[in-house]
């Protein structure tokens, strides 16, 4: 009888080992992906969704505020998040309505966030529709509010930022309380209504004063404020405070630098417990220190997003319990470059994203508009903007703090500033005084979380330290503005994480990361890779680098040193595009005529534009600016279609024009003429004459008739030879 006891005991000894084992094994890793948000967003839903739902929720993809509230409403009746453009149904979604057999789609935000034309859409597929909207982000956050009641309390995140909502969305679906959305210091009738109206028996208020005011904070009742240092901070401590409601068998990560995936897959999340733990390109101390804790509990980790935003190593490193903040080296960031290093070198005036147009106009507005003319609305008024940047659903510039509408303590000072794609709130970075106009900040440029600037050639810091071309990265989620240690800089491209440089005395070209070449402890950390080549570096396009020799030949060269070729000689202000070189021409006439060619220098074409000053390429457009005028113009590439930006005001008026020559005196026929457009600013054009030359060893006066494109009257041309 004993010895059964024991054998009982032995067995059941072993069956409690065999679990420990089991349990202490290590997590198996997920990633729900695809090409863009919509894809992942369909991966996602297919993951959590295998049958067939009732209900759907559709938000906008590419604007935040208004899609913030919708976790719980969709966890309420069991639905999933599907992402959709304010104007066009996308496929994805489309594809998951119809395998889901979807009978009802809510939408989430007003007819300015999803336009009708949307709704029309799903319609047309057999689904009704509801729509909760409000006069702005808080409004709509308390309609939906009001769906999901506040017997269970509530979550109040700051409208501004995306991060703190998402980090409590999951915890806010399973638990049914409704996420309210505030102002930092500013709140209005209908949320104090809406205070008054409800029984609220406990209110989660994320971030302390600085995010939330104490003043807004106090219009609630119960307040228990769920603080942190930054955005990975709040989040570990929110999902900490909700830890006895919570299961860590599966993880999720999402990228921090934009909401779409995270909010796709807070429902998910929410169905089986789990929470959302936002990431970075770099794994926070807190966030390391969490998983690291909970790994016995942690089955399964699972990336929200592709490759280049949840790193592989990340995950692994999590995983195993090794996770260490990745060096640069290993942290491809192409997809989350703000604007191309060339046309920020060429003034970074426009970029195009995600549907809209951000560009410069005036000389002092920084605006966007739809890529189709539409919506066209003012973001940032400053002084002699520059280099936007744009990522996910953040813009970036650099501008003069005087005559700005940004609140700043500085004048006769520079910023880089910082804000969202939806409103007019920016904030400044870092600033440093002004000492030459247009000339501070003259390389900025965002990669992932990380802005990469160099402040200027020579200039005096804050702290009155001196400094001389150096390079920064400025870390957007920590605000840590690192100067790297290596050697001084004579030109530099940003790209793909890695910053390549000549250095200023001796000319070597390099690349290291952009967080430089130092460790954590300020030691040196040789991470520079010396190319042994001399001379200036263009442009690094396709695993190319681009560069000027100290004899002043271009070529180009791949990284290894193989294939190296030799390249047209171009002028300071070119793109590469495709197979093309595109460039100003310095000419003896100064016509500042835009032209391309192939890299041999074969196939130059010169486009119909003159004058120029700066242009970029995006999209499928040259816009280009012309001297002693702060309109912007644009072509297609391959030089059509040329108009005004973004009015397309056309041509009023040409003069005709009279020039007098003496007799044997060469004369040449004008190539450009100026015109005056509807707007009465100055634009210059081609011209085709009828006749090619003129002999002016006869006295007399000839006439000439010319034809411009897009001008649908003649031009003429009368020379008197005396």
């Amino acid at each position: 009888m004993i010895s059964r006891k024991l054998l009982t005991m032995v067995i059941s000894a072993g069956i409690v080992v065999s679990a420990v084992v089991n349990v202490n094994a290590a997590p198996q890793s997920q990633r729900l992906w695809g090409l863009d948000r919509y894809e992942t967003c369909s991966s996602i839903v297919n993951q959590g969704w295998t049958s067939t739902s009732y209900y759907a929720v559709i938000v906008n993809g590419e604007n935040f505020p208004d899609a913030l509230s919708a976790a719980p409403l969709a966890e309420k009746y069991n639905a999933p998040i599907l992402l959709t453009q304010d104007d066009t149904l996308n496929s994805n979604t489309v594809n998951e309505l119809k395998r889901l057999n979807v009978k009802n789609v809510i939408i989430v935000g007003g007819e300015g966030v999803v336009k009708p034309v949307v709704e029309s859409a799903i319609n047309k597929l057999g689904i009704q529709t509801s729509r909760y909207r409000g006069q702005d982000r808080d409004e709509t956050a308390l309609k939906v509010a009001s769906q999901i009641g506040t017997k269970n309390g509530i979550i109040v995140a700051v409208n501004s930022d995306y991060a703190d909502a998402l980090s409590a969305a999951p915890i806010a679906a399973r638990e049914q309380m409704p996420i309210i959305l505030v102002s930092k210091d500013t709140y209005n009738f209908g949320l104090q209504s809406f205070i008054q109206m409800n029984n609220i028996p406990k209110t989660y208020v994320l971030g302390d004063s600085n995010v939330i005011s104490d003043r807004v904070a106090s219009i609630f009742p119960n307040v228990q404020r769920i603080t942190g240092n930054n955005k990975y901070e709040r989040n570990i401590n929110i999902i900490n405070t909700f830890k006895d409601k919570l299961n860590f068998n599966n993880l999720y990560l999402a990228y921090s630098e934009q909401f779409a995936d995270a909010l796709s897959g807070s429902v998910l999340a929410a169905n089986n417990y789990n929470p959302v733990i936002l990431v970075g390109n770099e794994i926070s101390d807190v966030t390391n220190n969490f998983v690291k804790n909970n790994l016995n509990s942690v089955n399964n980790i699972i990336a929200l997003g592709g490759h280049a935003v949840i790193k592989d190593s990340l995950v692994n490193g999590l995983i195993s319990g090794t996770a260490q903040n990745p060096d640069d080296t290993n942290v491809d960031l192409y997809e989350n470059e703000g604007n191309t290093p060339r046309n920020l070198l060429n003034g970074g005036f426009i970029v195009e994203k995600n549907g809209w147009i951000y560009y410069v106009k005036n000389g002092d507005k920084v605006c966007k508009i739809k890529t189709d003319g539409t919506q066209e609305r003012v973001l940032s008024v400053a002084k002699n903007p520059r280099s936007i940047n744009v990522v996910e659903d953040t813009i970036y510039y650099v501008g003069d703090t005087s005559n700005s509408s940004i609140n700043n303590s500085y004048t006769g000072a520079v910023s880089i500033f910082k804000g969202y794609t939806d409103n007019t709130s920016f904030n400044s970075l870092v600033t440093k005084r002004e000492e030459n106009y247009g000339q501070e900040y003259p390389y900025m440029q965002v990669e992932g979380n990380s802005v990469c600037y160099s402040p200027n050639f020579r200039f005096i810091s804050r702290e009155n330290a001196n400094y001389y071309e150096e390079f920064h990265k400025l870390s957007v989620d920590t605000n840590e503005d690192k100067i790297s240690s290596g050697e001084y800089f004579k030109s530099m491209i940003v790209k793909n994480g890695y910053v390549y440089f000549s250095t200023l005395y001796n000319d070597e070209i390099r690349k290291m990361p952009i967080s430089g070449n130092k460790k954590k402890d300020g030691t040196i950390d040789n991470k520079e890779i010396n190319f042994g080549i001399k001379g200036t570096v263009l442009d690094v396009v396709n695993d190319y680098i681009y560069y000027t020799d100290t004899n002043g030949d271009n070529y180009r060269i791949k990284e290894d040193g193989s294939n190296k070729t030799k390249v047209a000689n171009i002028t300071d202000k070119f793109i590469i595009h495709g197979d093309w070189i595109y460039y100003i021409l310095k000419d003896s006439d100064n016509l500042g005529q835009l032209h391309k060619m192939k890299f041999d220098g074969t196939q130059d074409v010169g486009l119909d534009a003159y004058k120029v000053s700066s242009f970029a390429i995006t999209g499928d457009w040259i816009y280009y600016r012309i001297s002693g005028n702060g309109n912007i113009y644009r072509l297609q590439l391959d030089g059509t279609r040329k108009e005004e930006f973004p009015d397309k005001i056309g041509v009023k008026s040409i003069d005709d024009i009279d020039v007098s020559v003496k007799k044997g005196d060469s004369y040449k026929l004008p190539v450009v003429i100026r015109g005056i457009m509807g707007d009465d600013s100055t634009q210059y054009f081609g011209v085709t004459w009828d006749k090619k030359d003129i002999d002016t060893n006869t006295v007399g006066i000839y006439k000439f008739s010319g034809t411009v494109n897009g001008y649908n009257k003649k031009v003429t041309l009368s020379v008197r030879v005396y």
